[in-house]
């Protein structure tokens, strides 16, 4: 050991440094670890930062889709506006231009045993084929709209007739300004009209002025006094004659059961089709 301390610098074999104490080597295991932990301390408070905010996203995600939910709910619909065909007197022109209503017209009349052309009549009759129609009240100056009654829609059902039906036959959900199910309704009415008034169902002056006085007052012949509404049912009725007849001419055949598809031809050339 002696020699080494006094050997020169750069001899060889010759050790130039102290040896590698345990003390030494202990300490710098423990700086090590020191760091180790900082570190490791350090990821651990990045993580939870991260997670926390994280955290605040979803939940701020959250709070905005409920806010949407909310107003989404709470907002009324968009009206769809629903232009009715020019020419509502033709039925060849109606089914050329909105077929689908006539084969629903055909759908109502096997449930409910009223013939189409009986039903649109009474629909052209009390809305003109306007999904939104409602009885104005005349007004003078720019007041406020009043209406005569509750009655809306196609076919122009008041809200307790309309909500009769509706508990009748389970359909909740049903509208007056949904074409369907109006048809359906006036046939159901028709049906109700031909068990507690004694009409026969191909009777369409009857089937109006009961579908428009309501079955009591049919029985009490309230009509009789009403010289406009006999009228107004006599055209009604002409309608229907007429529809009757131009349907002949449009050769429509009848709706099979589970048929998809039903042909119009019309004689002038005209051929529609229903989907």
């Amino acid at each position: 050991m002696l020699l080494a301390l006094l050997a020169p610098c750069g001899s060889k074999g010759v050790l130039l440094s102290r040896p590698y104490s345990p003390v030494r080597r202990s300490f710098t295991k423990s700086l090590r670890a020191a760091r180790l932990c900082a570190i490791l301390r350090a990821v651990y408070e990045i993580s939870g930062l991260v997670w926390r905010g994280c955290m605040v996203f979803i939940q701020g995600i959250r709070f905005l889709l409920c806010i949407g939910l909310l107003v989404g709910c709470s907002a009324q619909p968009p009206k769809i506006k629903t232009l009715p065909p020019k020419n509502t007197h033709d039925i060849c022109a109606l089914i050329k231009r909105k077929p689908q209503w006539y084969r629903l017209a055909q759908a109502a009349a096997q449930r409910w045993g009223t013939s189409p052309h009986i039903l649109l009549a009474i629909i052209q009759g009390e809305s003109g084929f306007k999904h939104n129609a409602r009885p104005l009240r005349a007004a003078k100056g720019r007041k406020q709209k009043k209406y005569l009654s509750s009655a809306y829609g196609f076919a122009q059902a008041l809200d307790a007739t309309w909500s009769q039906y509706c508990k009748h036959t389970g359909k909740r959900g049903a509208r007056r300004d949904n074409f369907e199910d109006c048809v359906h309704f006036i046939g159901w009415y028709n049906n109700r009209s031909t068990r507690q008034c004694g009409i026969r169902k191909n009777d369409s002056y009857n089937l109006y002025l009961a579908y428009h006085e309501g079955h009591v007052g049919f029985n009490k012949r309230t009509h009789k006094k009403k010289k406009a509404i006999l009228h107004y049912a006599r055209g009604v009725a002409a309608q229907a004659n007429a529809y009757k007849k131009q349907l002949k001419r449009c050769q429509v055949s009848p709706i099979k059961k589970g048929a998809r598809k039903s042909k119009f031809i019309d004689k002038r050339g005209l051929s529609l089709r229903i989907r």
